[in-house]
């Protein structure tokens, strides 16, 4: 559908011939706005830097298709700074179900090592802002320094509050991260301080993972083939 579906009085009949709109007996109807991608618009990867930056389990499992040629032209916002729940990135629906976007690790969250400086709090009215700072452990982060941007979504102070707050530098030597704005309740809690990585390329690893660039206005999609498109 390419436009809003609209119903008026005059489509309702009268009362004494009322019009029922309804599935016809036995079978299924689906209104749907989105755009049907064919399974022949995914074509293996092929980048040797893409392919370079995928988790070496996902390497030859990974498809994608150019959005741009499929005249999809409504693909989605830049994310907010920050922001918490959905964020407006259009979904990959396959076989009825919406596929999840990438992330790092694919289930649950990692652990802040330590915090460097807890920033200030907004919730609290402190100003100047300050984005927080910390310490993570392993190297799993410096495989996103090629990456065009960086979401952490984290319970960062409280395990009842939630927030995705883009990357602004990651310090492979001194193991830290640097975030481009406050959490609300700063850095740091006695529940808090666990995140997980959003929509990078190292994150697909799923059977239904998918992933959504938007470089140089060149919009792809790029879903592991484990979902049957091979």
């Amino acid at each position: 559908m390419e436009k809003t579906f609209t119903l008026e009085p005059q489509d309702s009949g009268t009362k004494e011939a009322p019009i029922v709109y309804r599935a016809y007996l036995g079978e299924q109807v689906r209104l749907m706005g989105g755009v049907l991608i064919p399974s022949s618009a995914f074509k293996p990867v092929t980048d040797a830097e893409i392919l370079k930056r995928l988790d070496p389990t996902a390497r030859g499992k990974v498809l994608q298709a150019d959005l741009k040629v499929l005249d999809v032209s409504d693909f989605s916002k830049p994310f907010p700074v920050t922001f918490r729940g959905y964020a407006g990135w259009p979904e990959l629906l396959f076989d009825g179900k919406p596929m999840q976007l990438a992330r790092w690790p694919n289930e649950g969250f990692v652990r802040v090592a330590k915090v460097l400086d807890s920033g200030s709090k907004p919730r609290w009215g402190e100003k100047p802002d300050r984005p927080g700072k910390f310490l993570y452990e392993g190297d799993r982060p410096e495989r996103w320094l090629q990456a065009e941007e960086v979401y952490l979504n984290g319970y960062w102070a409280f395990k009842w509050y939630n927030e995705c707050i883009r990357v602004a530098r990651i310090n492979p030597k001194e193991k830290s991260i640097a975030l481009a704005a406050p959490h609300v309740y700063g850095l740091g809690g006695y529940s808090g301080g666990e995140f997980y990585a959003l929509n990078l390329l190292g994150g697909i690893r799923y059977a239904r993972g998918v992933l959504l660039r938007q470089k140089d206005r060149h919009p792809l999609l790029l879903a592991t083939r484990a979902f049957g498109l091979d």
